[in-house]
């Protein structure tokens, strides 16, 4: 009767073990599941909160794949946010974690958005670091859609030090990668750097054709992600054009989808838009609040290159407006980012 009992106390203990664990599974699945909706719908205060949850229930699972996913994840969130730092950290770890399991794919992926992030704080030489060693974990053959999205980064990060030239080619590159495999998402941004790249030049008629392409491709694919982005150059082109009206329109939408998102970043870059927009109009009350106001949002992310514009702006804005002491104040702060901005080592990618 003894011997009896302790089987039956066993059996009663395995299958307790086996629904805590299935509870935690679920819970898992249930947070994750909640955070990848609310990302998507751009909510990424929210999605960060799940995915934190997630994380815990992860960590005591010691399912280390499970654990690579949720750090990446937040890593993301971290840098949409424009939480570079925090994001590096996530990423890192991550970084670590798939060399350990041998997730090379995911390791190749997670290099490219530690560069993405070095870039965003214009560490420009640490971000060519990571994209370059990214690319040679790439398969370009079977992993296209990887290949395309490093492409664009890399674009991306030439553009953010104004060498146009390298910055179209890597764009034009991801954007035909990202054609011929059917990544819209990829695409789009290809797309809308492109469209960068023609406004630099100030060809601003052929970097509409362009932004217009690109919010095409998200609308017909009902994508919300990079709207914000899109939006926002959309109305900075017609601006350019003369078009005010039009160019406000864009900025509204794109204002209203970053105050959804919670993203600091995303509205700072947006109120920025709208000092320009003022400047032009000669409405100079208007543009130094939003530009002032961009100014502190961005003081609560780490998105060095959007100080560096900010400074500019407002100095030749209250140069404009004869605040002369204010304006030499501005422009001494902007040279400062310059010279920190110049350390950046000239290493260039050659592979296109």
């Amino acid at each position: 009767m003894y011997i009896k009992h302790i089987i039956l106390s066993f059996f009663l203990l395995v299958i307790t073990i086996d629904i805590v664990a299935q509870n935690i599974l679920d819970s898992i699945n249930y947070f994750i599941g909640k955070a990848d909706a609310t990302k998507t719908k751009g909510n990424l205060n929210l999605a960060l909160e799940y995915y934190n949850k997630a994380l815990v229930l992860v960590q005591k699972t010691k399912n280390k794949k499970l654990i690579l996913q949720t750090y990446e994840s937040i890593g993301d969130i971290y840098q949409m946010h424009g939480v570079q730092h925090d994001a590096i950290k996530f990423y890192k770890k991550g970084e670590n974690l798939s060399l350990e399991i041998g997730d090379i794919q995911r390791y190749a992926r997670i290099l490219g958005k530690i560069g993405v992030s070095y870039s965003n704080i214009i560490q420009s030489d640490t971000a060519f670091y990571y994209f370059e060693k990214a690319l040679k974990h790439i398969d370009t053959v079977d992993n296209e859609k990887e290949f395309a999205n490093i492409m664009l980064e890399i674009g991306r990060c030439y553009f953010r030090i104004q060498d146009g030239d390298n910055a179209m080619k890597f764009y034009a590159k991801s954007y035909t990668i990202s054609d011929s495999v059917h990544e819209y998402s990829i695409l789009a941004k290809a797309a809308n750097g492109i469209g960068n790249c023609h406004a630099l030049d100030k060809n601003y008629e052929k970097a509409l054709q362009y932004r217009k392409e690109a919010l095409k491709i998200l609308i017909d694919q009902n994508i919300q992600s990079g709207r914000v982005d899109i939006y926002n150059n959309l109305g900075n082109n017609l601006m350019r054009l003369k078009q005010y009206d039009s160019a406000h329109y864009y900025f509204k939408k794109a204002e209203y989808l970053a105050q959804i998102s919670g993203s600091t970043s995303q509205l700072s870059m947006v109120h920025h838009s709208f000092g320009d927009l003022f400047i032009l109009k000669k409405e100079y009350t208007r543009a130094i609040y939003y530009i002032e106001n961009a100014l502190a949002l961005s003081n609560q992310n780490e998105d060095a290159y959007q100080k560096l514009v900010y400074y500019k702006s407002l100095y030749e804005l209250y140069k404009a407006t004869k605040h002369y002491k204010r304006s030499l104040g501005y422009l001494e702060k902007h040279m400062n980012w310059i010279d920190s901005a110049n350390k950046a080592s000239k290493k260039k990618i050659r592979r296109v």
